[in-house]
């Protein structure tokens, strides 16, 4: 059985008020100033998958804002782990590795490795829906990147969502119309569903 998702409504007062605080901060695009009030309710409670999704698009419009000249954390940097530690944090605790994980995905939020982790992490976890935007989340940095679209495909048919996996080996096949493995596996989900 996954790990049920937390909504909103089911954060505690001080978290719920974070994110409201948050969420006027990105509207009056003050995305560096919401991804820090973002983060810390991610790492408290790490099943609150709507907040890490506004926290990846805040971190992905700083990253966007930084390559355009503009400094938005005011100095914060990520520091932590190397990519090597990490993966080895994950194995060992992957619940600590993820708030690891989330500090380094600030600066880089479409990082393939980090994001990788993060699935990683999420499934030693039960987390099935984390994993799944983990993997949505490196799509959606590099839409060609068919490795990791035959990963998302076969984590929605492993959660039998086969809808959802053949919509991405549909995608496959626009990026790369010769992937048979993507071809066959349109078919047997068309089927599962």
């Amino acid at each position: 059985m996954s790990s049920p998702i937390v909504a909103e409504v089911d954060l505690p007062q001080n978290l719920r008020s974070l994110v409201q605080k948050a969420d006027a901060a990105i509207q009056s695009q003050n995305v560096g100033y919401a991804v820090q009030l973002l983060l810390p309710v991610v790492k408290a409670e790490p099943n609150f998958l709507d907040g890490r999704r506004k926290l990846r698009k805040a971190s992905a419009a700083v990253k966007k804002a930084a390559a355009g000249g503009k400094k938005l954390f005011g100095g914060l940097s990520a520091g932590g782990l190397s990519n090597m530690k990490l993966q080895g944090r994950v194995k060992k605790e992957p619940a600590a590795a993820l708030a690891e994980i989330e500090d380094m995905l600030m600066e880089d939020p479409y990082n393939p490795q980090l994001n990788g982790l993060l699935y990683d992490a999420a499934i030693a976890l039960d987390m099935q829906e984390t994993a799944a935007f983990a993997l949505e989340t490196i799509r959606e940095g590099h839409p060609t990147d068919t490795k990791n679209m035959h990963r998302l495909a076969q984590h929605y048919m492993l959660v039998k969502e086969p809808e959802k996996a053949a919509n991405i080996f549909q995608a496959i096949l626009k990026v790369d119309n010769t992937d048979g493995e993507a071809r066959k596996g349109v078919t047997n989900a068309n089927a599962q569903a």
